[in-house]
């Protein structure tokens, strides 16, 4: 922050940089991780019961497929005793 009190731009400009190119980083690591051991999985035919509570976090933008595919398989779940489904 300069004397005036305002950002200056170029410290935090480089932190937000360092911080998205991490995040990229870290979302091609985990996809290499884990895409090979799930992507032979659908689950609409293999999870189709759960004796846990389940909560789905969907933001307004995910990615097309997943957003079509998730409400189709949480009406065709079947949750273990529980109080209420939303």
């Amino acid at each position: 922050m300069s004397a005036t009190g305002r950002n200056d731009g170029h410290r935090s400009d480089r932190i937000r940089l360092v911080e998205k190119m991490n995040v990229t980083h870290g979302m091609a690591d985990t996809f290499e991780a884990l895409h090979p051991q799930l992507q032979s999985i659908d689950f609409r035919r293999d999870v189709s019961v759960l004796e846990v509570p389940v909560y789905l976090v969907q933001g307004a933008y995910e990615m097309g497929p997943c957003a079509q595919l998730v409400p189709e398989w949480f009406d065709a779940l079947s949750i273990g005793p529980l109080p209420h489904r939303r």
